[in-house]
């Protein structure tokens, strides 16, 4: 791999600085069989588990059977409790269950190395100098991010450009609608209603968030409440500290928006896991 300079920007979507960064140093491999393990673990994980359906031991009724088994000319028939009656017991009832499992803790931390090497390679991962608040403020937080989408080319603001296109798509679909009523009307008796032009029909550009569960990620490097507290009345947009990310939540959002500090946290961290993993183990002492 080679190495990826990325942009810094500041809080008015004016580039500071470039960042170089090999994904090698992250991961020296992608390995997709390992993110879709860790993903599926950690969806998994999430489960609750707590389905239940009645099963033939669980609905009322007595077991004796209807009616006796031959000479009534009709199919045989056990208790009422079956599952082809009305009231009857699932025949594979649902039970709760603990769907969680775990992965090597070596494997998850390569997985994670190897999500945000993936997102680097693929430049969906934007770098902001700072982002700090002195108290919460989402409307602050929501002008910076569109700061940033509105003077850089990197940070595309994918949620609002996708919520344009759906919002074009709806009028050009009203736009046919009023041309055929008026060309049906046209066909008939009646005096035909003007055309409206397309700028007459208004289609509202709804927020693309609400679209697009997961958005955005902001990646700070420790948890900051009043950062938290603002980021978190927008919806698409999440965040979370360097120390809790995992492969799932690196490749759920759309894009990233990691600071300096962050990354570099992330860079150290990297670095402490492989020493602890060169430390050789100490001889054991003979004993006698």
């Amino acid at each position: 791999m080679a190495v990826i300079s990325l942009p810094i920007y500041d809080r008015t979507g004016t580039q500071v600085g470039t960042y170089e960064i090999d994904p090698a140093d992250l991961a020296p491999r992608i390995s997709k069989q390992l993110l879709h393990d860790a993903v599926v673990m950690y969806q998994r994980n999430r489960r609750q588990g707590t389905v239940q359906t009645r099963g033939r031991g669980d609905v009322a009724g007595t077991t004796r059977k209807m009616y006796r088994q031959k000479g009534t000319g009709r199919a045989r028939a056990g208790s009422r409790r079956t599952n082809i009656r009305r009231g009857g017991g699932h025949t594979f009832a649902k039970r709760p269950m603990d769907w969680s499992y775990r992965l090597p803790k070596k494997a998850l931390r390569l997985a994670t190395r190897m999500a945000l090497a993936a997102r680097i390679l693929d430049r969906e991962v934007t770098l902001i100098d700072q982002l700090s608040m002195d108290r919460p403020r989402t409307a602050e937080i929501a002008q910076i991010l569109k700061a940033i989408a509105d003077k850089t080319e990197e940070f595309v603001c994918l949620t609002a450009r996708l919520a344009r296109r759906r919002a074009e798509a709806r009028r050009r679909a009203a736009l046919r609608r009023a041309q055929r009523q008026a060309q049906a009307q046209t066909q008939s008796t009646i005096s035909p209603e003007p055309t409206p032009s397309a700028q007459e029909i208004r289609v509202p550009i709804l927020d693309g968030l609400k679209y697009y569960r997961n958005a955005l990620l902001v990646v700070v490097p420790q948890y900051d409440v009043n950062i938290y507290r603002s980021v978190r009345n927008l919806p698409g947009v999440s965040v979370l500290p360097v120390d809790q990310l995992n492969a799932l939540e690196i490749l759920r959002p759309r894009r990233l928006l990691m600071t300096r500090a962050a990354l570099d946290a992330f860079r150290q961290k990297v670095v402490q896991d492989k020493q602890q993993l060169c430390v050789p183990e100490e001889a054991p002492v003979p004993v006698g």
